[in-house]
């Protein structure tokens, strides 16, 4: 987030020195900030499904584990119907 805010606030300091005005830095300090919010959006947004995948995935191999281990009787599982 820092890099947007950064480059386009220097950027708008340059081109305020170049052009002699002293708006332009406060426009582009703006829009490096909805920048880096919309990185941050968007990688917030990207880490939220891919672990909501994985956790589906890990959720299925643990029942797996367990179906196993209860077969091989080194645990009892009460969720086997044949045990009941």
């Amino acid at each position: 987030m820092l890099v947007p805010i950064l480059l386009c606030t220097f950027g708008g300091i340059f081109l305020d020195r170049l052009l002699g005005t002293s708006f332009i830095v406060i426009i582009l300090f703006f829009v490096g900030a909805l920048a880096g919010f919309t990185n941050i959006f968007k990688t917030v947004r990207a880490d939220t499904s891919s672990k909501s995948y994985i956790g589906q995935d890990a959720k299925a191999s643990l029942n797996k584990t367990v179906k196993d281990a209860a077969k091989k009787g080194i645990i009892e599982n009460d969720d086997d119907p044949s045990r009941k």
